[in-house]
């Protein structure tokens, strides 16, 4: 059994044993930990059997040329939706969903084509046995990416990119395969890269006063804040409030080290046990597991994720492959947007499973052409 999987599964057992030792709602914890980590650890059972067959039957690229057009298509369907009112003489669409519910769902799909691109295009300097897609292709995909992250506007999708992009960067010049000159080439390609990313962010005003905002919520007694009662008008109320969300949340995860059980709203429900009211999530995932199923629970997600990291890495530095480039760059991207975002939840969680179970069974090196065991 991969490492990832086997730290997943410790994960579920703590929570399991959390759950009926610790917290003080077992019905409730063992009901929320069923409802969303069974279907997801279901998804990721299928998506590693799927890979697991493509990979004995030789139909890897394949495989991923037809989840790169799903992608696609949904890309082109945001945009679309975005650019129907400039017919009429009307202004650009921003923050649109496509066909989802909202743009932070269509984001997670964004970004999973964007990561899909930065493997398949960096594969290539370096002689990477597999080419999910021409070279035009992919340049042609490239634009599509970066404007549908422009007009679905949503800043956590874009530093969990950002992240993606660095790790990247910093792999590819580590590389014993580059020249000087292949180096000087990647870091100026990467820095345009980046660049770009940078523009993106800068064309959302929202960041305009984050700083302050942030800095003024570490400092500031958030009690009121999150419990709904008031909110500070000027610079940037989003981040105000998830700062004062991460600090109301630290303080649950000192009081409560072990936690207080497994939960979707496990944020709201410490401060229900804090203050006799109090609702909803915490806008980190990481925060929330922490808060649920403590200390432990955390500890044993992200040795899960550097897990995926490693695996990740080291698929591509020995094995050239490109989709264990594309696991290291999937794992940094979801790991930094669970810092940020509720992304390890419901539907969201479901699809994270699903692909690195399709690609911990693609990056098996016993299953990989021509390669030796590592």
């Amino acid at each position: 059994m991969p490492a990832p999987a086997v730290w997943c599964l410790a994960f579920l057992l703590w929570a399991l044993l959390q759950a009926f030792f610790f917290a003080p709602g077992r019905s409730q914890a063992l009901s929320e930990l069923w409802g969303q980590w069974g279907p997801a650890i279901a998804a990721g059972f299928f998506g590693w059997a799927l890979g697991l067959r493509a990979a004995r039957e030789d139909w890897r690229e394949t495989l991923w040329r037809a989840l790169t057009l799903v992608l696609l298509v949904h890309a082109v369907a945001t945009l679309w939706t975005a650019a129907t009112p400039l017919f009429t003489g009307h202004a650009l669409l921003r923050r649109v969903g496509g066909l989802t519910e909202g743009p932070d769902k269509s984001n997670y799909l964004t970004v999973t084509l964007a990561c899909l691109l930065l493997a398949a295009l960096a594969a290539r300097p370096s002689g990477r046995a597999q080419r999910l897609f021409p070279t035009w292709a992919a340049a042609l995909m490239a634009p599509v990416a970066l404007a549908t992250l422009y007009v679905e506007q949503i800043r956590n999708g874009l530093v969990s990119l950002a992240v993606a992009l660095a790790g990247l960067t910093i792999f590819l010049l580590t590389g014993p395969q580059f020249t000087p000159q292949a180096k000087r080439l990647v870091f100026a390609a990467f820095l345009l890269g980046g660049v770009a990313l940078g523009a993106l962010l800068a064309s959302d005003s929202r960041w305009q006063g984050t700083l302050q905002s942030a800095r003024l919520a570490w400092h500031a007694d958030t009690r009121a804040v999150v419990l709904g009662e008031s909110l500070p008008s000027g610079g940037d109320p989003s981040a105000y409030l998830r700062l004062a969300m991460l600090k109301e949340g630290l303080r649950l995860v000192a009081e409560h080290p072990l936690g207080i059980g497994f939960g979707r709203n496990a944020f709201g429900h410490g401060l229900n046990m804090a203050y006799g009211q109090g609702s909803g999530h915490s806008h980190s995932s990481l925060l929330d597991i922490s808060i649920g199923t403590g200390v432990p629970g955390a500890l044993l997600i992200v040795i899960c994720f550097l897990s995926l990291i490693q695996r990740g890495w080291h698929a591509a530095r020995r094995r050239a492959d490109t989709f264990g480039l594309l696991l290291f760059l999937l794992a940094c991207a979801t790991f930094a947007r669970s810092l940020l975002d509720s992304n390890l939840r419901d539907h969201m969680l479901q699809q994270s499973l699903f692909l690195f179970g399709i690609l911990l069974a693609l990056t098996d090196g016993r299953l990989h052409p021509g390669a030796t065991r590592s």
